[in-house]
């Protein structure tokens, strides 16, 4: 009996020890995560801002990089693009 007893606490204290060798991994793993969810708040922060911008501005859409575009339906579903006006004049000379 004293000796499956000290069997168990055997397997167990081995068990902890390989526990603490892949203890820096897991801290690696924590790390990677940390880093991960700070991106995504700074992500949300951003995205926060800018609506708060949109709002004030009164604009429901925006296209940073063509200030004059806006997102339209075509046959393909949706695209950024601009709503060229053209006429025709019926008269001729």
């Amino acid at each position: 009996m004293n000796a499956a007893i000290d069997r168990k606490i055997a397997e167990y204290l081995a068990s902890m020890d390989e526990a603490d060798r892949e203890e820096p991994k897991a801290a690696s793993a924590q790390a990677d995560v940390a880093a991960a969810i700070a991106a995504l708040k700074a992500q949300k922060a951003g995205c926060k801002s800018q609506a708060e911008e949109l709002a004030a501005r009164g604009l429901k859409q925006l296209v940073e990089t063509e200030r004059e575009a806006k997102l339209m339906r075509d046959a393909t579903g949706h695209a950024v693009a601009y709503n060229a006006q053209t006429a025709v004049d019926a008269s001729t000379s």
